[in-house]
Parts: C-alpha cells; sequence; structure tokens
C-alpha cells in the first residue's frame, strides 16, 4: 500500500515539471514528507513491523560527500543493504512461479521460449 502511494506521488511530482523557488512552499513541501515518514514509522511500530532505520535521514544534508563522515556513511549504506526490499522479494516469487509453470507445462513452455535452432543456441 506505501509503495503504491510512493509510485502515486513520483508519477505526480514527475508530471508536474516544476519546482517551486518559493521557500515557504519548500519547507511546507518537506515538513509534509517528514510528517508522512513519522506517521508510517508509527504504524510500522503499532503493527509489529521492524523500524525503517533510513527514515530519519530523509532530509538532504548540503555537504558533499568528501564533507561527509565516512564511518557514519559506511553504516547507513550497510544499514540500506541489509533492510528488506519486497520488490525483489516479489520478483523472485513472480520468477520462480514461471519456472515452475514453463517446467510443468510443455506446450506453453514452447509458446514463450525461443525456438532452438539447434544444440545449445537459443535464436540468432
Amino acid at each position: 500500500q506505501w509503495w503504491e502511494e510512493d509510485v502515486e506521488r513520483f508519477r505526480t511530482e514527475a508530471a508536474k515539471k516544476w519546482v517551486s523557488l518559493n521557500e515557504a512552499d519548500r519547507r511546507a513541501e518537506r515538513d509534509k514528507q517528514d510528517a508522512q515518514r513519522k506517521e508510517r514509522q508509527a504504524m510500522r511500530k503499532q503493527l509489529g513491523l521492524a523500524l525503517d532505520p533510513l527514515a530519519d535521514d530523509g532530509a538532504d544534508d548540503g555537504l558533499a560527500y568528501s564533507e561527509r563522515d565516512i564511518v557514519k556513511d559506511a553504516a547507513r549504506e550497510k544499514l540500506a543493504d541489509e533492510r528488506p526490499d519486497p520488490l525483489l522479494r516479489e520478483s523472485a516469487a513472480i520468477l520462480g512461479d514461471a519456472i515452475g509453470l514453463l517446467a510443468q507445462d510443455r506446450p506453453l513452455s514452447a509458446q514463450v521460449l525461443p525456438k532452438s535452432t539447434g544444440p545449445g543456441r537459443w535464436a540468432d
């Protein structure tokens, strides 16, 4: 559900084709995003889900890469790598289902897979 909301918000922002230069508008947008991040963290806690370790890192600190604390940055990257990826998990499940279907149904696999022109060759 959250993913769908995020995709919809991204599409809306991408279609907008402009960015406000008004500081008050930009601050209001950032405050709205921060409030949503905090609300999601609270909902995660209420539902008993693992909290997002990177939820507090939403704001840009304005520093160049070379000006940041390398140890802290490495820890953040490690947390990002360890956090669950629902899209990856769903993609793996879909791929597993497709492999299972193709292994069981030869006519279906003949329609889907490219025709072989010889041993060890898929297609020209």
